[in-house]
């Protein structure tokens, strides 16, 4: 399978809205959102979280085999006042490619696109609790567990990663 990781670009708001669509109802939980919900939402609000995730430090990356949107992920700032931490968001990969390695690939391009695109110190990721392949990939790639918490009633643990 050929697939490749590429920058969303400003026009592609009804791809993003595709793939967040997809994502959510195969998996509500992980997104912390209701697929009902998501689905109320117009164009426009994927126009803006297109251009909100266009900074210097931020960014809304597509995963793309064969042609084919199958996956998403999102960098940004944790806080819009702090410079130096960056987030790890909405990653998602259709189930139908799940187990085959692209979730690596997703969360390995983005922390290479972090190093050589920010100043970020250090990175934030949220875990929903029971989602084990995203937990080995955090600790694969060097990330500590700092807390635990909830996200719309959903229990979930965040953990950082020093750059």
């Amino acid at each position: 399978m050929l697939g490749k990781i590429r920058q969303v670009k400003p026009g592609e708001a009804g791809l993003l809205r595709s793939i967040r669509l997809a994502l959510v109802k195969e998996n509500p939980r992980t997104f912390g959102i209701l697929y009902e919900t998501e689905r109320r939402k117009p164009l426009k609000y994927f126009e803006d979280d297109i251009k909100k995730f266009s900074g210097s430090d931020s960014a809304i990356f597509f995963l793309e085999i064969n042609g084919q949107i199958v996956g998403m992920a999102k960098v940004g700032r944790y806080d819009k006042k702090d410079l130096r931490t960056g987030y790890l968001s909405s990653m998602g990969v259709l189930k139908k490619y799940q187990g085959q390695g692209w979730g690596e690939k997703l969360l390995a391009f983005r922390l290479e696109w972090i190093r050589k695109n920010t100043k970020f110190k250090r990175v934030l990721m949220i875990i929903v609790d029971g989602n084990e392949r995203m937990t080995k990939l955090a600790h694969k790639h060097g990330f500590s567990m700092i807390s635990r918490g909830s996200f719309y009633r959903i229990p979930n643990t965040k953990f950082e990663l020093k750059l």
